[in-house]
């Protein structure tokens, strides 16, 4: 399973590419390869499309290794 940083490279990409066609900031970017920030479901989402359009196929959110994710339910409880 790899992870979002294995991905981009993958794909040939710079964090500084993948924050553009993503439409998000390179420190977004840097948050998810540490993966030890949660992000929101739209942010993963629009990073994973990114890839996706960049390697020709679809990846999915439990194919990327080390992703977290933030719990809106908890958040909109609180």
């Amino acid at each position: 399973m790899p992870t979002i940083k294995q991905l981009r490279q993958e794909a040939g990409l710079s964090a500084f590419e993948l924050a553009v066609l993503a439409k998000v900031s390179i420190s977004t970017i840097n948050r998810l390869e540490r993966g030890k920030v949660p992000v929101t479901r739209l942010t993963a989402g629009r990073v994973l499309y990114a890839l996706s359009q960049r390697l020709g196929r679809p990846i999915a959110l439990d194919d990327v290794k080390g992703l977290q994710l933030k719990d809106t339910e908890a958040e909109e409880a609180a």
